[in-house]
Parts: C-alpha cells; sequence; structure tokens
C-alpha cells in the first residue's frame, strides 16, 4: 500500500517537490508499450489532494487547449481514483495534456460519467515543459470530492484506491505506462478492479 503524505498546504508541496521530486515511478508498460520514465507524487493536507506528474518526453503532443476536450489523444498523464472503495468502486477520473486541459469526471465505470464542472477555477493547475519533460501540478479539494462521494472524509488513516498514467494515443511516441498493472488484453484505464490501495498519513 502507498502513503499520501501529508502537508500544511500547497507552498509545503512545492517546497517538497522541488527538494525531493515525485517519488512514485510508473513502471508498468502494457500492451506492448515502449519504457517511458513518468514519476509522480500525491499529497494531502487535510482539505486537498495535490498531485504532481512529470513525464520525460521531448516532444509531446499538446493540441487540445479546451477543458473536457479529447486530452487522451494528446500527450497526456491522468490519476484516477475510488475515493470510497469500501462502498463501491465508482470513480473519478482527472486527466490532462501538457497546455493544462483537463478532464474531470466522476461514475461507476466507462459511459455515462458526470463532469465536475468546478475543478479547472478550483484546481491552480500549473502545466510546464522543458527540453527534456513536461509536469503537471494541481489540487484537488475534498469538497469537490464529497459533492459526489459524500462518505469522504479524507482523515488520516482512510483508504482510496487509484491508479496514474501516461497515455498518447494520436502522440508522436503512443506509450501506455502505469503505477498499479492492467491485466486487459487492449487498452483500458478504465477498470477500477486494477486500482491500487493507498492511504492517507
Amino acid at each position: 500500500m502507498l502513503t499520501i503524505e501529508k502537508i500544511d498546504g500547497r507552498e509545503a508541496f512545492d517546497a517538497l517537490l522541488a527538494r525531493e521530486g515525485q517519488n512514485w515511478k510508473l513502471e508498468n508498460f502494457p500492451w506492448g508499450s515502449t519504457p517511458m520514465d513518468v514519476r509522480a507524487r500525491v499529497c494531502h493536507d487535510g482539505e486537498s489532494l495535490y498531485v504532481s506528474m512529470r513525464c520525460y518526453e521531448r516532444e509531446p503532443r499538446a493540441t487540445v487547449t479546451e477543458h473536457e476536450g479529447a486530452v487522451h489523444l494528446d500527450s497526456c498523464m491522468e490519476f484516477f481514483f475510488s475515493p470510497v472503495p469500501e462502498l463501491r468502486e465508482d470513480y473519478f477520473n482527472m486527466e490532462a495534456n501538457p497546455n493544462g486541459a483537463m478532464k474531470f469526471n466522476y461514475g461507476p465505470g466507462r459511459h455515462g460519467r458526470v463532469k465536475t464542472e468546478k475543478l479547472p477555477e478550483l484546481a491552480g493547475m500549473r502545466a510546464s515543459r522543458t527540453d527534456e519533460y513536461w509536469q503537471l501540478d494541481y489540487r484537488i479539494p475534498f469538497s469537490l470530492i464529497r459533492a459526489f462521494a459524500p462518505e469522504f472524509t479524507g482523515a488520516s488513516g482512510s483508504k482510496i484506491r487509484a491508479n496514474l498514467y501516461r497515455c498518447g494515443e494520436q502522440a508522436k511516441e503512443t506509450s501506455f505506462v502505469t503505477l498499479f498493472p492492467i491485466g486487459t488484453e487492449k487498452p483500458d484505464y478504465h477498470r477500477p478492479e486494477y486500482f491500487g490501495w493507498m492511504e492517507l498519513a
């Protein structure tokens, strides 16, 4: 089980990233994908989740600029999580491209998902690029999570199930990369049964 560290707000998260970087390395390359270096860090402060993902990709595809657009066709990094897995497998899918355009939906499966329209104004998304990598840093308020899953407390010791991904269906490098392995024959990230356990410190 992975631990979601507790920190004291966004400034502390930024300082932690500057000092130590992203501490989880995504090392599963399903469906014949070429390995790619992707790293992540997830923390919380009792009021929000803080997510940072970095992909070492020199020429990422970044064509979508509108929220809720087809960001998965671009180079894309994603955080899927089920906030109350002991009650149901409903989950959020947070997907964003190098422009910071994002999709954040909730539901029990791939189809019929509900858009969470308030996230773009609340996430404080920061998308950055260098010659070697691109990076996403954002927050997900617990209040927004509770709007869809009111049983979620966010208390220390509570557990979620989650996975983190990189994809790019029309990117120059189409590699699929995951934190926890997925046992399907064809690419499919909407599989909460393959999410791994994480505990809030």
